[in-house]
């Protein structure tokens, strides 16, 4: 898939980022859940778990933000927001500052 590639308006929207996100996660070191409206990469460093949140808007952008939280207790989340209008071409890009961001925060 190119960085250029277009989310098609009959496809669901994280159809077109999904292999970019595996990749990302993979060269990374990160895990990627999928939700059904949304899709998150985490990983441990400094003693907490951090995540990148993905949301889809319409059409083909997306929204980033950055996550930390103490181990076993996820509902206890520090969170900011890193983009909240990131196309499809950007998307790998914002990605790697929002690392920064959500290594930066403590919960």
């Amino acid at each position: 898939m190119t960085e250029g590639a277009q989310v098609q308006p009959d496809r669901e929207p994280f159809e077109a980022i999904d292999p970019k996100l595996t990749v990302f996660a993979l060269a990374n070191g990160m895990d990627l859940a999928k939700d059904e409206g949304s899709r998150r990469l985490s990983w441990f460093t400094g003693g907490l778990e951090r995540g990148l949140r993905i949301e889809s808007l319409a059409g083909d952008s997306f929204v980033v933000t950055a996550m930390a939280w103490r181990i076993n207790a996820p509902d206890d989340v520090t969170d900011a927001p890193v983009s909240d209008d990131v196309a499809l071409a950007d998307l790998t890009a914002t990605l790697e500052r929002a690392i920064d961001a959500a290594n930066a925060l403590r919960p």
